[in-house]
C-alpha cells in the first residue's frame, strides 16, 4: 500500500494530507445500463457578474474543501458508483475514447468506477503523471490492476514503461465548478496548463468530476484558468454552454 498523499492539486492548501491508497477491489456492474445514450441538455450562460466584494480564491478553496470533505463522509463510497452512472448514460462519447482519469486523493469524489465501466465498454484508460512543477501532466495508459509507482507528490501513476497516450476525454478533479464549466482548482496550475496544452491541437471532451456540492455559482476566473465542456456529479450531468471564458 502506499502512503499518505499530498497531491500537487493541493498545493495551495498548507497542512493537508492525503489518505492510505489501497488499489480498487470493487467490480461495478449497472443493471440496464448498455451504451450511453443520453446526453445532457445545454445550458445558457448568463453575462458574468460579481458582488462588489468577492472571496479570496485561497478562502474560497477552503470553503470548498470544507464543502467536499462533508460530502465525501456523508455519501461514503456510493457517490463514485452512482457518479459512474451518470458518467456512463449522460456524457457523450466518441468511438473508442482515450479516457485521462485520475487516482483519487482525499475526499475527491471516486472516478474509479466510472474508468472501470468505461473500460468494459472498450475505451481505454490512462492516469496523469507529473513531469515537472510548471509542466502539463502527461497522461500513461493504464488498465485496472496494473502497478502503479508513486509519482512525484506520492500520487500513484503508471510507470515509466506504459506507453504515453493523449486522451480524447479528460476526467477534471476540482473543489468546486460552475454552471458554465468555470473550474476552481488547488493553486498548482498542473490541470490548466494540461487542458490548455491538449485544446491546442486537439478537441478533447473535458468533464469536471465533483459532488453536487461542488457546483455552485459563477466563479471568479482570471485568464489562465480553463474549464470543462461537462460537469458530473452523482445526481446529474450539465453541459457548459463556454467553458473557460
Amino acid at each position: 500500500m502506499l502512503g499518505a498523499l499530498r497531491s500537487p492539486r493541493e498545493l495551495s492548501l498548507p497542512g493537508l494530507v492525503g489518505p492510505g491508497i489501497t488499489a480498487p477491489t470493487y467490480f461495478c456492474r449497472f443493471p440496464g445500463i448498455s451504451a450511453p445514450a443520453a446526453m445532457a441538455a445545454p445550458l445558457s450562460r448568463p453575462f458574468r457578474t460579481y458582488p462588489m466584494q468577492l472571496p479570496s480564491k485561497q478562502a474560497a478553496r477552503q470553503e470548498a474543501l470544507k464543502a467536499r470533505d462533508k460530502s465525501a463522509g456523508q455519501q461514503g463510497r456510493t457517490a463514485g458508483s452512482a457518479l459512474a452512472s451518470i458518467v456512463l448514460t449522460q456524457i457523450p462519447l466518441r468511438p473508442a475514447e482515450t479516457v485521462g482519469g485520475y487516482w483519487p486523493v482525499r475526499s475527491e469524489i471516486n472516478p474509479l468506477p466510472a474508468m472501470i465501466g468505461l473500460a468494459l465498454l472498450g475505451h481505454r484508460l490512462a492516469l496523469p503523471v507529473v513531469e515537472g512543477p510548471d509542466r502539463p501532466l502527461a497522461f500513461r495508459l493504464w488498465r485496472p490492476g496494473d502497478p502503479l509507482e508513486a509519482g512525484p507528490y506520492n500520487i500513484p501513476a503508471p510507470g515509466l514503461s506504459a506507453p504515453l497516450v493523449t486522451p480524447s476525454l479528460v476526467l477534471v478533479p476540482g473543489l468546486r465548478f460552475d454552471r458554465q464549466g468555470g473550474r476552481l482548482g488547488y493553486g498548482g496550475g498542473f490541470y490548466d496548463r494540461t487542458l490548455a496544452s491538449l485544446r491546442r491541437g486537439w478537441q478533447p471532451t473535458c468533464v469536471g468530476l465533483t459532488y453536487e456540492s461542488g457546483l455552485g455559482d459563477l466563479l471568479d476566473l482570471e485568464a489562465h484558468d480553463t474549464g470543462v465542456e461537462f460537469i458530473a456529479t452523482e445526481r446529474r450531468a450539465l453541459r457548459a454552454s463556454s467553458p473557460g471564458s
